[in-house]
Parts: structure tokens; C-alpha cells; sequence
């Protein structure tokens, strides 16, 4: 009897001592660097998804984060892209308009314009968010700021209710790229021209992987480049996963082939290709570590939605193998070497995306499930 009364008397203390114990909060740490507004403008991709196009940049990277212990250089740079959203529809997106050369062209850089509001707004309102849980941290009043995310989602709301409402329609952003409604460009073609000699990387062409208009990634004799840069990003910020089926190839072409419109890329630092490399890597190990697991592990609707993110992960992969390609193609000629090795490799990758970039047209407004 005495044993079981030292037992329980045990059990209570230890339990007091649980209830007592301050509860740890399990933080992730996010790398959030600045983006050029070229690397991270939602505008190629057609009417309808800008607030989950605009969510997957700016929300899902802090999904399970502590916003209350993030550096300050996140919100910086938040800002910083915030700013650069807000100068394109002012200085971009409003003369375009006004000069358009067409009632279509006008048209769709209106829809574009929207959706730039939509990723401005976003901007705008996790960094309320953010500075709300620092506020909140630290005991001070949040009044204010709670005043500012309320006129923030109603301007949100506003915006994409507006977004969606232009679903299917063109889009023209402003930084060279063009989306067309129910069109993502010839996937079945993987090869426009024979012609590789130095001035044109001939099997480079993109236009046939994704209609991001008249873009040709792989021609050499663009503007220099030796002042570009393509910072290395953490996955959660450059995955697709998170938008429905059906725009994977505009939205890979919006990160990993826009940005090099109109450069040479014989001329590139070779640091852009090993950040290109590296991105590839984790769009790579996603697949293989994180989407089969989870889709093995799944059932029913979930599971379909992880298949749809899968597919599109993979138009990710192969878009970004492709652009690598691209710029080996362009410095091997320009250097005179032989390029049949790397004409193959990318045949082969052109091929492997138009297959998934079918298949994610195939799934176009299904649920996505994103793994990061």
C-alpha cells in the first residue's frame, strides 16, 4: 500500500512538473533572399490563379515558421519585392497600357496588371503579418498594424475577385512574356529548327515547352549579361505545386526562362548555372524524397493532389534541366566546340517536358498539393 501511495504521489509530481514547464515551440528557420521582379512576377500565366500563384511566394516558404523570430533581413526583402511590384504597375504596367498596339494587347496587360496587384497585395500583407507577430512578441499594442491587415485583405480580396474573374483570359506581363489562354505553346513539336551555328542555339528554342511568347532562351547574341544575377533560392520559394493543374510550363518559363530574355548567354557567370544546378537538385529531391513518400502514404483526394503537384514538379525539373542546357549550348559556341552531345541532351529534355507539360495540361484545374 505504501509502494502504490509513493507511486501516485510520484506520478502527481511529475505531472505538476509537466503542466509547469514552459511548452517549446518547434521553429523552422527561412532564407528569404530578394528576388529581380523578373524572377518572381506572376503575369505569364493566364487570368484565374493569382492568389495562389502569389501565396506559393510569399506564404507557403513560411508555413510552419515562427514569425515572431524571423530575421529582419526577411522583411526587407519582402519589402524590397513589394516596392519592385508596385513600381511595374506604375511605371510599367500603366504606359504599356496606354500605348498598347492593340485592343488585345491592352486587354491582356490589363489582366496581367491585375494579377500584379494581387502579388503586391500579398507582399504587403505578410509583411503586416510578420511585423503583427513581432509586435505580439514583444507585448506591444497591434492595434495599428491589425487595422492594416484588415485593409489589406479587403484590397486582396478585391484584387483577386477581380483575378478571377478574368480565368482563362491572356495575360502580358512586362517583362517580355506573353501567356494565351488554353495554350501553354506546340508541346508536341520538340524541335523548331536544325540550324545550330553560333549565332542561334537552334534546339534551345523554349517557345514549344510553354508559350512564354516570343522568347528564345538559347540565343546568343542578345545583351551582355555580365551584370545578371539568379540568386539561388530555397525550394518552398520556387516550387509550383501549390497552383492547380494546368499552367506548370508558364509558370517554370515565369522563373527559369524569363528572367534570361534578351541576354547572351555565352556571357553568363558561371554562378548562374551552378544556382540553376542546384535548384534542379532540389526540384529533384522533392520528387524522389518528399512527393513518393508522401503519395504512398496517401489515399483519395489527397493522394490525387500530390499526383497533380508531382506532374507539375516535373515540368519544374525539366524546364530548369532545359535552361542549363540552354547555356552550355550557347558557351560551347561560343567557344567553337562541338555541340552534338549537348543538341541530344537537350532533344531528350525537350521531349520529357513536353510529355509533362501534356500531362499537366491534362490535369488543368485540379487540386495541387505542394510538399514544401
Amino acid at each position: 500500500m505504501a509502494r502504490f501511495s509513493f507511486l501516485v504521489a510520484s506520478v502527481a509530481l511529475l505531472s505538476s512538473m509537466i503542466s509547469a514547464a514552459p511548452v517549446a515551440i518547434v521553429r523552422r528557420q527561412v532564407n528569404f533572399p530578394e528576388l529581380p521582379y523578373a524572377q518572381f512576377q506572376i503575369s505569364t500565366t493566364p487570368g484565374g490563379t493569382a492568389a495562389a500563384e502569389a501565396a506559393a511566394i510569399f506564404f507557403t516558404p513560411f508555413n510552419g515558421v515562427n514569425l515572431a523570430t524571423l530575421d529582419d533581413s526577411v522583411e526587407k526583402n519582402i519589402a524590397a519585392m513589394r516596392s519592385a511590384a508596385e513600381a511595374a504597375e506604375t511605371d510599367l504596367f500603366n504606359p504599356a497600357i496606354d500605348n498598347a498596339a492593340s485592343e488585345a494587347e491592352a486587354d491582356a496587360l490589363d489582366v496581367g496588371k491585375t494579377k500584379n496587384k494581387v502579388l503586391k497585395h500579398t507582399a504587403f500583407l505578410q509583411l503586416f503579418r510578420i511585423r503583427l507577430a513581432k509586435a505580439q512578441a514583444a507585448g506591444e499594442s497591434t492595434a495599428e498594424i491589425e487595422a492594416d491587415i484588415t485593409d489589406r485583405e479587403a484590397k486582396l480580396k478585391k484584387n483577386s475577385d477581380a483575378d478571377v474573374a478574368n480565368a482563362g483570359k491572356a495575360s502580358l506581363d512586362v517583362v517580355g512574356g506573353a501567356a494565351q489562354p488554353g495554350n501553354t505553346g506546340n508541346t508536341n513539336q520538340t524541335n523548331d529548327t536544325d540550324d545550330t551555328d553560333a549565332g542561334n542555339t537552334g534546339t534551345s528554342t523554349t517557345g514549344n515547352t510553354g508559350n512564354t511568347g516570343s522568347q528564345n532562351t538559347g540565343n546568343t547574341g542578345g545583351a551582355s549579361s555580365a551584370n545578371f544575377q539568379f540568386p539561388e533560392l530555397p525550394y518552398a520559394q520556387f516550387q509550383i505545386s501549390s497552383t492547380p493543374g494546368g499552367t506548370a510550363a508558364e509558370e517554370a518559363a515565369r522563373i527559369f526562362l524569363t528572367p534570361f530574355q534578351g541576354l547572351d548567354l555565352a556571357t553568363l557567370d558561371d554562378s548562374v548555372e551552378a544556382n540553376l544546378a542546384a535548384m534542379r537538385e532540389a526540384a529533384e529531391a522533392a520528387e524522389l524524397d518528399l512527393f513518393n513518400p508522401a503519395i504512398d502514404a496517401a489515399s483519395g483526394a489527397e493522394k490525387d493532389a500530390l499526383e497533380v503537384g508531382k506532374t507539375k514538379n516535373k515540368v519544374l525539373k525539366h524546364t530548369i534541366f532545359l535552361q542549363i542546357f540552354n547555356i552550355r549550348l550557347a558557351k560551347a559556341q561560343a567557344a567553337d566546340e562541338d555541340t552534338a552531345d549537348i543538341d541530344a541532351r537537350i532533344v531528350d529534355r525537350q521531349n520529357k517536358l513536353a510529355t509533362n507539360t501534356r500531362l499537366d495540361q491534362a490535369n488543368a484545374g485540379e487540386t495541387s498539393q505542394a510538399v514544401a
